[in-house]
């Protein structure tokens, strides 16, 4: 776990920004206000669907307190999903809110 604990965290922070600046410049200008909400509003919903850690945490908990190596394991690798389907959902929010702000 030590190794886990070492990992810089400003490297992984720059490198979402460097993708999400990378994504901001790829996308077109809004039509106005209102495309630019509708769009934002779309992709914030989609962060949230993927936000399900206290389920996933509450059954990782119990898998781990029974001993249940495979279900903590199979727990474990969907937390690793949902997480992951969260930073790529909130970067893709991100860089259309920059998109917007820019307007």
């Amino acid at each position: 776990m030590g190794e886990i604990d070492n990992i810089p965290n400003t490297n992984v922070t720059n490198e979402i920004l460097a993708i999400i600046a990378r994504r901001r410049e790829e996308l077109p200008e809004y039509a106005g206000p209102h495309e630019a909400y509708a769009i934002l509003k779309d992709r914030q919903e989609t962060v949230e669907k993927h936000i399900d850690f206290g389920k996933i945490m509450k059954e990782l908990w119990a898998s781990v307190k029974e001993g249940n190596y495979e279900a903590t394991v199979a727990y474990a690798s969907q937390l690793e999903t949902n997480a992951r389907s969260v930073a790529a959902a909130a970067a893709e929010l991100a860089a259309y809110a920059a998109a917007a702000a820019r307007m």
